[in-house]
């Protein structure tokens, strides 16, 4: 897994910036069962839409709907590059992890 492109959607007024990312695979329950090695993961299980939050405490947080390559990313201002170089290591190790 790794991402497709990302592009800044949001600037927000509490200084946090939030990135559209596209990733090249559907998150799914193996997925999001490896990020709990690097942060806190949420889960809400919902019949229709189950979604997840990914948060690497003090730095980003990640939302998604499993199943869906589109995540939201929420960060402070400036560290889009710093939170992509991180994020695409995890989505690195986790291709190697599971292929």
């Amino acid at each position: 897994m790794h991402v497709i492109r990302d592009h800044l959607l949001k600037r927000c007024h509490d200084g946090s910036d939030i990135r559209e990312v596209l990733l090249s695979d559907d998150p799914d329950g193996q997925f999001i069962t490896y990020l709990k090695t690097f942060g806190v993961v949420t889960v809400i299980d919902s019949p229709e839409t189950p979604f997840f939050t990914f948060e690497r405490r003090g730095w980003y947080s990640v939302k998604g709907m499993i199943g869906d390559r589109i995540v939201h990313a929420q960060f402070k201002k400036g560290d889009g590059p710093a939170f992509i170089d991180d994020f695409s290591s995890i989505l690195q190790q986790f291709r190697s992890t599971s292929a």
